[in-house]
Formats: structure tokens, sequence, C-alpha cells
């Protein structure tokens, strides 16, 4: 899926950074990463990982997206493939270390992006995230970059909330 990245403008601001990018694929268009910090009640400590569908739906109707428990590794997975093959992106919340993503230096507490792709002809499956998140300002984890998709799994299971918008 070509879901479009865009940086998130302060360290605190990945879910209202996810939403722009989620909300652009689908409109085209989208109102800055400020309006969304606002919508999503977004302050220095983050943003409320359950309160990103309601945004999502009100800003759109391709899709209605749904807040959920991520389930075991393969209904996750399944969740992921159907909105792949329906064209919708996945939205996350991780809690992320370098021992499931290897790509990240540091262990990240909660992190919001979406899934833009999945291939599992490799023997190791890969997932394609759209991160808004330049870890390090090493242009390593920012846009669309392809993470191992059991990691992604864990990094999400370690979240408290485990749960996944679709």
């Amino acid at each position: 899926m070509s879901v479009p990245s865009f940086e998130q403008s302060t360290n605190y601001y990945c879910g209202p950074a996810t939403v722009k990018q989620v909300l652009h694929f689908f409109n085209k268009t989208s109102s800055s990463q400020g309006t969304y910090a606002s919508r999503l009640g977004t302050t220095t400590s983050g943003t409320d990982f359950s309160l990103v569908d309601n945004v999502l739906n009100s800003s759109q109707s391709e899709n209605t997206f749904v807040y959920k428990d991520i389930g075991t590794y393969s209904n996750w997975g399944a969740n992921i493939d159907l909105n792949l093959k329906n064209d919708f992106p996945t939205v996350l919340d991780l809690t992320i270390s370098p021992s499931n993503m290897p790509k990240y230096t540091i262990n990240i507490s909660g992190h919001i992006l979406n899934v833009s792709g999945s291939d599992s002809t490799k023997a190791s499956p890969l997932i394609r995230l759209t991160d808004p998140f330049d870890q390090g300002n090493r242009s390593v984890t920012l846009g669309n970059v392809w993470h191992p998709h059991s990691g992604v799994y864990k990094a999400n299971a370690a979240h408290f909330r485990q749960a996944m918008i679709w």
C-alpha cells in the first residue's frame, strides 16, 4: 500500500502523525498533526490509542475502523492480511525493543504507527510499517520500512494495551 509518510513534528506526536498518514491515504489530503493532536487529546505524555479509531472513522468513509485486542499471533496476522487485501492500513501501538525490531537501537515504551505491507514469501516473514519516527535521526526507521513479522507482533503484545485498530 502506498501510505504516505509524515515525520512526527514532536517526539510525542506519533499518534497524530499516524492518523494524518492514514487519512491522507484515504482522502488524498489531511489536516495538520496539531489538528489531530487536539482531536486525540495528545499531551507530552502521548496519545490515548483507544481514541484513534474514533478520529479515523469521523474523517473518512472508506472503512470503519475497530479497536480490538490483538489476540494470538495467527489471528493478529490474519487481521492485518485482511486489511491489506482490502487496501486498509492497520494501526498498531507498540512497545519496541531492539531484540524484536533490530532497526531500533533503544527501547521505546509506546509508539503508534500503521501497517502498509506484508511479505510472507521469505523464510522469516516481514511486515512493512509506515513509521513517522526517525529514531536517532539515522533515516533507518522513518517511512515505509520492513521489520520482522514476529518481532512486530511481540512489540504489539508487549504494549500494555495489546490492541490494534483494523
